[in-house]
């Protein structure tokens, strides 16, 4: 059976009862503070009615020598309040006793009064007023509470009838609220059961019209399938051109083979020489592709200790020196002295001599300018590395891609020692230290690669 506890309904589903849950407690409460406040309204609306019945009823009765007049107009009882006509010496000239109000309550000059019968609550107020002769007489009204608080019952009780009615209301409107608002999550989810369903990793969650959370959320997303797809095709890529690196020197060592068996003893030597040739290619290959793999793991693990980068460049230019001098290449150094890192010691090394051996590799072969390679180091903010040359250069469409492993900017004329693994080795080492790598470059007339660690 299926689980239909609260923590497993749907985020609409809950939204909408707390959204309920809220309206009723407000209605509750709204009712609760009416029926304490109905009571103490009841009476202050009674008071106030009473005192004015009070007071108008002076202006029908004349009190002329010795002799009270009332005039026909008086109206003993007014607005729901009985008026009640008495001497100063007490006696009742005018007005009915209701029933069942205790005709013994003394009369108290500008003073409220309220009593309580079985069945029955009172309120009743005295004025008394006095005449240029001397003598005066009492009004008295009385009021009964009964009506007013029968009113409030009457309302509670509808009150109660409609909470039903209000509580489907809410329940209604909630839904349709949750309804609207998760519209654009219905959309987003769509969207991604598609990207899941299929190989298509170009289709975008829908952002919508407004710039919302839910707006941020499916940006966030496009941006995370945007590196995916980019990964997926740099894997695609990467496997198309492995197997092409590796087919090659396997078929060229295929076919010496067979040309080795099918000659004599003299053409022996210049087959297998062919063959070592290609095993070598492929034997370097692999051992990039290990380099490659070991930068991978160690990002998360560097053995971080100080050392002096200052030497260490000056370590590699040395190193490079002779390389660079078979190629008619000279290397010189701008390197601040005493700059000490802490980073993985190894890690830089090998970044700095595939950046000398690519700008060795690719100088300039047409002898109009003298190639070199210039080492700069740095220290102010950060440590800036610059590695300078005057070779071929790269042009702009392939400066995004450099980075990229496997990649090569012009196939059909690089080396077919390089595999496209180096430079992507020297960004990855880059940001393992928490640095990056820029490239700036002109066509036929050089580069210089800046690492800022």
């Amino acid at each position: 059976m299926k689980d239909m506890s609260f923590k497993n309904m749907s985020i609409k589903r809950r939204l909408t009862l707390y959204y309920t849950g809220v309206l009723v407690i407000m209605a509750l409460i709204v009712c609760a503070f009416i029926f304490l406040s109905a009571g103490t309204q009841v009476r202050s609306v009674a008071k106030d009615n009473l005192m004015q019945a009070v007071q108008n009823g002076f202006d029908d009765i004349t009190y002329e020598n010795n002799v009270i007049e009332i005039d026909s107009r008086f109206d003993s009882y007014y607005r729901g309040v009985t008026l009640l006509v008495y001497s100063d010496q007490g006696d009742r000239i005018k007005g009915s006793m209701p029933s069942g109000f205790p005709a013994t309550t003394p009369l108290e000059n500008g003073e409220f009064h309220e009593l309580e019968t079985e069945g029955d609550d009172w309120l009743a107020y005295d004025l008394f007023h006095t005449y240029d002769n001397g003598n005066g007489i009492w009004i008295r009204g009385i009021y009964t509470l009964d009506t007013g608080t029968d009113s409030i019952a009457a309302v509670g009780l509808l009150m109660l009838i409609c909470l039903p009615l209000f509580v489907v209301i809410a329940l209604v409107a909630g839904h349709f609220m949750a309804k609207k608002a998760f519209a654009p999550v219905a959309e987003i989810t769509g969207a991604a059961e598609k990207i899941n369903s299929g190989d298509d990793l170009s289709v975008r969650l829908p952002l919508g019209k407004n710039k919302d959370e839910l707006y941020h959320l499916a940006e966030t997303l496009n941006e995370m399938i945007d590196r995916l797809e980019k990964a997926f095709v740099q894997e695609k890529e990467f496997t198309s051109d492995v197997s092409h690196e590796l087919k090659t020197p396997v078929a060229v060592i295929l076919a010496q083979c067979e040309y080795a068996l099918k000659q004599g003893e003299s053409e022996y030597k210049e087959a297998l020489e062919n063959v070592k040739k290609q095993c070598m290619r492929m034997l370097s290959m692999i051992q990039q592709l290990m380099q490659v793999s070991r930068t991978i793991n160690t990002v998360n693990s560097l053995e971080r200790e100080e050392f002096d980068i200052s030497m260490l460049c000056e370590s590699v230019c040395d190193e490079m020196s002779s390389l660079a001098s078979e190629n008619c290449v000279s290397i010189e150094g701008e390197i601040q002295p005493d700059v000490l890192y802490k980073g993985d010691e190894t890690l830089i090394m090998r970044m700095l001599i595939n950046l000398v051996n690519n700008a060795v590799k690719y100088r300039d072969k047409s002898g109009e300018r003298q190639p070199f390679v210039k080492v700069v180091l740095k220290k102010d903010e950060t440590i800036t590395i610059k590695v300078i040359d005057n070779g071929v250069g790269i042009s702009k469409e392939n400066r995004e891609r450099i980075f990229d492993r496997f990649y090569k900017v012009d196939k059909s004329r690089s080396d077919e020692d390089s595999f496209g693994l180096g430079l992507s080795m020297v960004k990855w080492i880059a940001e393992a230290h928490g640095g990056s790598v820029e490239v700036e470059s002109v066509p036929e007339v050089g580069s210089t690669f800046t690492i800022r660690l």
